[in-house]
């Protein structure tokens, strides 16, 4: 009986193995699969049957055939001869060649390898069989895993429950971790493109699997698709700290982006020298011009680039000659909008990686530093609030909205700002080893629509020791579409990316205001930076609200965030009692409106603050005022609330908007977060719930 089968060379860099050689590989490794036979004829069937006994599943194998379900060829359950001469019949008319095997039973579930162009190969385990596209129940991660990986996917899917016994049904998770395990050291191992095993039958006493199909690369692709090791990430920490700066392009008229960053320099109070470049004007904002960069006698840290994309080479080419370390191109017209700008592109790297200089942008606002106090931006920055939250950002007029967004309407201060743009040269990976290093920096949002460097990138964030928080654009068609139009990036397989996040503890945020919401959270509670245990240290949350309706609202929220209402001490209860009338009933949420009745709106609050923060079942606070002009807000001991630092308090204010406006602003000012609801609170609350424990 020959069991050899002719791979298929449908494509130059690629070989498909068919089931029974995609087998026989899982099997050079210990991996457990359903002994399976090819056969060609009526005599070879019958002979296989009888040795392996029925039941029987009979499939075609066939080279042009990836999902023989979809053309009825597989034949399951067969119990008799009879049965099995039907079915060889009419799986004949489809394909000459099959494979016969054992029928066997359990879950189905599905493994699989693929590789993204980003981040390299991931591993994929859901449901399996004919439901697998149907429920879509399955999750991923990129490559390679641990035992703690593998465990935490099987408990994502929605019928893990089935692992821990669920109606009679329970399948040994043991062993499907370890399959897991041993399909991702194959694809380490071997020059795996795709692996598709589906289904894979789990039981109690294990798993087989039943099918399988894998794609490897030929000798020449694998080099070329072998992720190479973390790159050596060099320090641009130069280009914050300058102490002489040229503005090519400065001008004189209000408004214009060479006029502005002059100006922001000289309002900030930029301790460096000043040098703007432009032939046609003698001064800028009282400062002396000159016509170019090589006319300056002093060297030149760093140059802003704020002319025409069509007379950047030249300029590029001057900052080359005169030895500049690093160049921040601002202006847009490069390769996020015409074929041509994308030569520009090319050049001013071809002539900056000759002289060694290093380029931030094109396309962007540059850079922002709250304690040297230079900035590249064309925004207007209105005033400086230093503070521990630095950002990244793929767009430079993102990064300007979101400085006004802050300084506006938060209290919270920024240490630095790095607008990518379109990163012809420095990208996401320098500027988060930039960040990481940085002291003042304490906190890390990153704005991305493109990645250049998966692996680097996956890498930096699996070893942070700084909460990091994402904001990734691009996952839907259109979003795709957009961010390859804006800033000429290649969005990454959202799916993917989600698998990042999960392993490496970083947070993904869904918009513009949650990441500001959570960047403010982390920034202004001591409790989630101060120690190697620098989370929260449970999920129960106690609230404190002025009415019985608000109670309600939040425990729904908070519950439907994946959070616990916590259930209070009876010492807590005990001593609450004393600020309360006898009538009324104590529980978590705390409706407080019948203790402000007692004893007053600020002896309620502060009683009722302290009490919970020092309750052990308690592991955050939310804590919710009114704002009106009629009566009088509470007034928080946040002297107390400062020596009780060690939970996360959260504070919602609501009414009147002027009076919220205040209120916040003075909350804040005093470091606690504050927001306009309990239902966002709580949103917040369960976000920075899932901070990684961090190192030291």
């Amino acid at each position: 009986m020959e069991k050899r089968v002719t791979k298929d060379r449908s494509s130059p860099n690629q070989s498909i193995l068919n089931e029974y050689e995609s087998k026989k590989l899982l099997e050079k490794y210990g991996v457990n699969v359903v002994p399976t036979y090819v056969v060609r004829s009526k005599r070879e069937i019958l002979d296989v049957a009888e040795k392996l006994g029925y039941p029987v599943v009979l499939k075609v194998l066939s080279p042009d055939i990836v999902h023989k379900t979809e053309y009825g060829g597989v034949i399951l359950n067969i119990q008799n001869e009879g049965e099995l001469l039907k079915a060889y019949a009419k799986l004949s008319a489809i394909s000459k060649t099959m494979t016969l095997q054992k029928m066997v039973h359990g879950f189905e579930f599905s493994v699989g390898i693929s590789y993204d162009k980003t981040f390299g190969r991931a591993i994929m385990f859901g449901v399996g069989g004919v439901l697998m596209e149907l429920l879509k129940d399955y999750t991923l991660r990129i490559l390679p895993i641990d035992d703690k990986d593998a465990e935490s996917m099987v408990d994502e899917l929605k019928v893990s429950k089935v692992f821990q016994g669920y109606r009679n049904i329970k399948i040994n998770k043991k062993a499907t971790v370890e399959l897991l395990l041993k399909v991702a050291e194959i694809s380490e191992k071997e020059p795996i493109k795709e692996m598709d095993l589906n289904p894979v039958f789990i039981n109690e006493e294990g798993y087989t699997v039943a099918d399988a199909r894998i794609i490897i690369y030929n000798q020449n692709e694998v080099k070329r698709k072998t992720r190479t090791k973390t790159r050596r990430i060099e320090d641009i920490s130069f280009i914050f700290n300058p102490k002489t700066v040229a503005v090519i392009g400065a001008s004189r008229i209000d408004g214009k982006p060479g006029n502005t960053i002059v100006r922001n320099l000289v309002n900030l109070g930029f301790k460096g020298k000043i040098f703007p470049i432009n032939p046609n004007t003698d001064e800028v904002l009282g400062i002396k011009c000159y016509p170019s960069i090589l006319d300056v006698e002093e060297r030149i840290d760093v140059a802003i680039i704020a002319i025409p994309s069509k007379y950047a080479v030249d300029a590029v080419e001057q900052c080359a000659k005169k030895g500049v370390r690093g160049i921040i191109i601002i202006s847009s017209g490069f390769s996020e909008g015409w074929s041509k700008g994308e030569e520009i592109e090319r050049e001013i790297l071809r002539i900056s990686k000759k002289a060694g200089m290093r380029i931030i942008g094109p396309n962007t606002t540059g850079v922002f530093n709250s304690y040297s106090k230079f900035t590249s931006s064309f925004a207007l920055i209105p005033e400086l609030r230093v503070g521990n939250v630095g950002i990244i950002a793929q767009t430079g007029l993102f990064v300007g909205v979101l400085l006004d967004q802050i300084l506006s309407a938060h209290r919270f201060g920024i240490s630095k700002v790095i607008g990518l743009g379109n990163k012809c040269d420095v990208d996401e990976c320098e500027a988060l080893s930039y960040l990481l290093d940085d002291e003042k920096t304490k906190v890390i949002g990153m704005y991305l629509e493109g990645i250049n460097d998966g692996y680097t990138l996956f890498e930096m964030l699996k070893n942070s020791n700084k909460p990091i928080v994402i904001l990734k654009s691009g996952k839907t068609r259109a979003g795709i579409k957009s961010a390859i139009s804006h800033t000429a990036s290649i969005a990454v397989s959202d799916e993917v990316f989600n698998a990042l996040v999960k392993q490496t503890g970083a947070i993904r945020v869904n918009d513009f205001e949650e990441f500001i919401d959570t960047l403010k959270a982390i920034s202004l509670l001591p409790s989630l930076l101060s120690s190697p245990e620098s989370n929260i240290k449970g999920k129960r949350v106690g609230v404190i609200h002025y009415t019985g309706a608000g109670c309600v609202t939040t425990a729904d929220a908070i519950e439907e965030n994946g959070l616990l209402i916590s259930r209070l001490e009876e010492k807590t209860l005990k001593e609450l009692r004393k600020i309360f009338p006898e009538w009324h009933r104590i529980n978590n949420p705390v409706d407080l409106y019948p203790a402000i009745e007692e004893v007053g709106a600020n002896e309620a609050y502060n009683t009722a603050i302290e009490l919970l923060i020092r309750d052990k079942n308690v592991d955050c606070l939310i804590v919710v005022l009114w704002a009106s002009k009629s009566f009088e807000t509470p007034k928080i001991d946040f002297k107390l609330l400062r020596r009780l630092k060690e939970k996360p308090t959260i504070f919602c204010v609501e009414g009147d908007v002027e009076v919220c406006y205040k209120l916040s602003t003075k909350i804040e000012e005093n470091g606690f977060p504050t927001y306009s609801s309990a239902v966002k609170a709580a949103k917040i609350l369960s976000i920075i719930s899932k901070l990684k424990r961090l190192k030291r």
